[in-house]
């Protein structure tokens, strides 16, 4: 009887460690997934911040005006528009440069 009583005490210290150990663990899981979430929220946050930038950014006027003035960029007008003819020759010839230039670009790109 004694060694029952000896057998399913330490049975039962085993249990209340292992019950200890797993809270710890489960607090320690739910501590890192609070910080997750929050992280999660801040980023979110970022996110929207970005997006809200972005939307600024595209704006026609705003590239409009750094197109003027960081660029120094004018409008197209005809007086100032060039337009080049070419003969059919000259054309033919353009098109199978570029053909070139291609290739050797695609089978330049296959060699990396």
């Amino acid at each position: 009887m004694r060694r029952l009583s000896v057998l399913l005490s330490a049975l039962l210290v085993l249990c209340a460690l292992g019950l200890v150990a797993s809270q710890h663990r489960a607090r320690m899981l739910f501590v890192k997934m609070e910080r997750a979430n929050a992280l999660a929220q801040k980023l979110d946050s970022h996110r929207d911040e970005l997006e809200i930038q972005q939307t600024q950014l595209a704006k026609a006027s705003l590239i409009d005006d750094k197109a003027r003035n960081l660029l120094k960029m004018r409008e197209r007008i005809p007086q100032r528009t060039m337009h080049l003819l070419m003969d059919e020759e000259t054309l033919n010839a353009a098109h199978e440069a570029s053909v070139r230039w291609r290739a050797a670009a695609l089978e330049q790109g296959l060699r990396k």
